[in-house]
């Protein structure tokens, strides 16, 4: 009985060995590094936030920022003069867009952000809070 119970627990203890090797190779697969959020990204995020919200400009407030996975960073504002039901948020876009990938491209406080090649967010809500709209800057849009 006693070559039979030390079998059983070999084989437990293998097929436990096995198990928990499989699970970790499943994880490391599902939870690559591109999944995670970026350490440099939360804590931008975390620093960012201290100060929010905080006016931009006469007209735009940050609200706050939020670092995402696969190098995904959102900025969340409001445009604290603007109604939605009264606002042309196509034209806010198109006029808004360029300037931000402009900022992007050449301002040297991004220059983390491009080397490693963040997608940026801008959402846009407007003064009672409804979303107007979202600028999305890829790494494609500002690398040459």
């Amino acid at each position: 009985k006693s070559k039979s119970t030390n079998k059983k627990k070999l084989v437990q203890s293998l097929v436990m060995v096995v198990f928990v090797v499989i699970c970790a190779n499943i994880g490391s697969r599902l939870f690559t590094k591109s999944d995670l959020i970026d350490n440099e990204a939360m804590k931008s995020a975390s620093e960012i936030n201290k100060n929010c919200p905080i006016m931009i400009d006469a007209e735009t407030r940050l609200d706050n920022t939020i670092a995402l996975p696969n190098n995904i960073f959102q900025y969340n504002y409001t445009l604290v003069k603007i109604q939605k039901n009264s606002a042309d948020t196509l034209q806010l876009k198109n006029y808004i867009e360029p300037v931000i990938l402009n900022m992007v491209k050449t301002n040297p406080q991004m220059q983390y952000q491009r080397d490693h090649k963040w997608t940026l967010k801008y959402q846009y809500k407007d003064k009672a809070g409804l979303y107007l709209f979202a600028v999305n800057i890829i790494p494609e849009m500002y690398s040459n």
